[in-house]
């Protein structure tokens, strides 16, 4: 009968018309989800470059106060400072490393300073150290920390594994070790020129 394949053809077109609709809100979804996708990378491209921006723009400043020009320059001592690049407040900190406790070189008044049981990570420091050649340090502070028996949290910002002398140099040590000391431990000389420093972006 005509009503019937009326019918058929009204049944047909609107199961054509479901899966077009389900393929084009399917279609909607990858493409909405692809362009969360593309913002997210574009925005951390962005962040990335002008980090990169931020730190060209400190080399110079911070050659100079490695070699002992201070007016106008960055303190290496780990204070914050603020530099805008691209819209945003981004937090520097510059820290010359003689300024933080090496956790391989420094003996165990100097690991005092931290808030940790020294001798017991003394002790933990030479058993693990035993295994390596002279010199031979783990891949990363946090693993030589874990090696050592203590958690890198609770020392971030206190200590490195790249200095290269066991004591501190007291004027540019960091604020955190500035307000645990007692008395100044023996530093590396005041006038002798900073090598090595790390820059941290945020």
């Amino acid at each position: 009968p005509r009503e019937l394949k009326r019918g058929f053809i009204l049944l047909t077109t609107l199961l054509s018309l479901l899966i077009l609709a389900s393929l084009i809100i399917a279609l909607q979804q990858k493409a909405f989800a692809n362009a969360r996708v593309m913002s997210k990378l574009t925005g951390q491209l962005e962040a990335a470059a002008a980090r990169a921006a931020v730190y060209e723009r400190l080399r110079g400043q911070v050659a100079d106060a490695m070699t002992g020009i201070a007016e106008g320059r960055p303190r290496l001592n780990g204070d914050a400072f603020t530099i805008t690049e691209a819209g945003r407040d981004w937090t520097v900190h510059v820290q010359d490393v003689e300024g933080l406790i090496d956790i391989y070189l420094s003996p165990e008044q100097t690991l005092a300073l931290l808030p940790i049981d020294a001798k017991r990570m003394v002790a933990k420091r030479d058993a693990a150290l035993a295994e390596h050649q002279p010199g031979e340090r783990f891949p990363t502070l946090a693993a030589s920390l874990v090696r050592f028996g203590v958690s890198l949290g609770m020392l971030d910002g206190l200590v490195t594994q790249s200095a290269q002398y066991g004591s501190l140099r007291v004027g540019t040590m960091a604020e955190g070790l500035r307000a645990r000391r007692v008395s100044t431990p023996q530093g590396v000389r005041e006038g002798e020129q900073v090598t090595r420093v790390s820059v941290d972006i945020r």
